[in-house]
């Protein structure tokens, strides 16, 4: 798919740019699939690819960016409509947004070693954590509600491994300014929700905007 498009005449700065805007165009097309739980494997997107690997010989750049937008708005078109991560989407898939969240967090603080915000099994490395468990409901909050908040992608970040009795000792709202204050959602900087479902519905909205961003083509 990368050299597909190159060209025998094409000077290196033509070569580097066509590669760029195909590796964007992989990255932004692998996790659209995923978050909306499309497959990924090789079984369901061979066909597809393969046709779009034959269009794509040899063209010129501007070319190139139009074919790749045209198949990345069949997905924009069939798939969703405004986000392809819906409000209080659930978490369905926790090895995916480990790597999604590490890919927020790089967004955020490009100076950062990414490799360092991927899984590993590293006392300082990061786990996904779940902000709240059931049995931690609010007695003011029905079941239905706290399900769909606390279950949410929203309802959710990377920790330190070792910061994890910290942050569990901590109870309801102070739970979440804690993690807030440590850097792990830097996203809700300057939030001044008192109320964990506002916590977790505000933070639904910027993640959003913060994948949509990492989406644009």
């Amino acid at each position: 798919m990368l050299i597909s498009p190159i060209s025998k005449i094409d000077d290196n700065s033509t070569i580097e740019e066509k590669i760029k805007i195909t590796a964007k165009f992989i990255d932004v097309y692998t996790l659209t699939r995923v978050i909306i739980g499309k497959a990924i494997t090789q079984s369901t997107i061979r066909y597809s690819m393969y046709e779009l690997v034959k269009s794509v010989r040899n063209l010129e750049v501007k070319s190139l960016k139009v074919r790749l937008s045209s198949e990345l708005e069949k997905l924009d078109s069939k798939l969703y409509s405004y986000s392809p991560l819906s409000i209080l989407h659930q978490m369905d898939n926790w090895g995916f947004y480990h790597y999604l969240f590490a890919r927020l967090l790089y967004s955020q603080n490009q100076d950062s070693d990414f490799s360092s915000l991927l899984r590993s099994r590293k006392q300082s490395s990061l786990i996904l954590y779940r902000f709240f468990d059931i049995e931690e409901k609010p007695s003011d909050i029905d079941e239905i509600t706290w399900q769909m908040n606390t279950n949410s992608v929203a309802g959710h970040c990377l920790v330190r491994r070792y910061d994890y009795d910290e942050i569990v000792s901590k109870k309801g709202i102070k739970r979440l300014n804690y993690l807030v204050k440590q850097g792990y959602m830097p996203e809700m900087i300057g939030s001044e929700n008192e109320d964990i479902i506002e916590f977790i519905g505000t933070r639904d909205q910027r993640l959003r905007e913060l994948i949509d961003d990492i989406l644009k083509f």
